[in-house]
């Protein structure tokens, strides 16, 4: 049965695809050594600095109350940061599941719409797979976006790429989950029917 829910691609762009296991709601990438260790970056440098203004507000402890409220508020904001962080480092490469009404070929055409109707810039178009990415703009550092399709299901991944798809961060100030939701958004609209003409019909006629 695990079969079934596994499938296996090659791509030539910036984010490999080895194996995806929708059943697990996981993308397996050709990520090096080096690729998991920039991946924890963020996180282990927030660490030490949490931990550094720690020994400070105790070293600093008998200290005005001036200082300590700045080591507090600085270590509150870090601290905030590495929550983040440590969220996203577990969401990477976990797709989401989206609940459709159309088969494989429908929701590739709707996907690969709406991705043209959000500015996302096309980085790679498979049978089975889209990689776009939604660039450097206000409210976004600049994510690279895998959507793949079957029957009655999108799913949908978006990982922080500041420079394109040279290296990727978990410190992304909720920018990915903004991205699905986005997408969602559009999707909904168009299973209700509030998006006006008939969304087929119109890109065809636009292409």
């Amino acid at each position: 049965m695990a079969q079934e829910h596994t499938r296996n691609y090659t791509s030539t762009s910036c984010q490999q695809i080895i194996r995806v296991d929708t059943a697990q709601g996981v993308v397996y990438r050709g990520l090096t050594f080096l690729d998991t260790i920039n991946d924890l970056l963020p996180t282990v440098f927030l660490s030490i600095t949490c931990l550094f203004l720690l020994t400070q507000l105790v070293l600093n402890i008998k200290e005005d109350f001036r200082t300590l409220g700045q080591i507090i508020f600085f270590m509150s904001i870090v601290t905030m940061l590495l929550i983040s962080t440590i969220k996203e480092y577990r969401n990477l490469d976990q797709l989401d599941e989206i609940k459709t009404k159309w088969n494989k070929s429908e929701n590739k055409e709707l996907a690969t719409i709406i991705a043209d109707r959000l500015k996302w810039t096309m980085l790679a178009q498979k049978q089975d797979y889209l990689i776009v990415r939604n660039p450097w703009r206000l409210l976004s550092g600049g994510e690279n976006i895998t959507i793949l399709f079957s029957d009655n299901s999108i799913f949908f991944n978006s990982s922080s790429y500041p420079i394109n798809g040279a290296t990727r961060t978990t410190l992304t100030f909720g920018t990915n989950r903004r991205n699905l939701i986005k997408f969602k958004k559009y999707l909904g609209e168009i299973e209700s029917g509030t998006t006006p003409n008939n969304v087929f019909a119109s890109s065809r006629v636009d292409a």
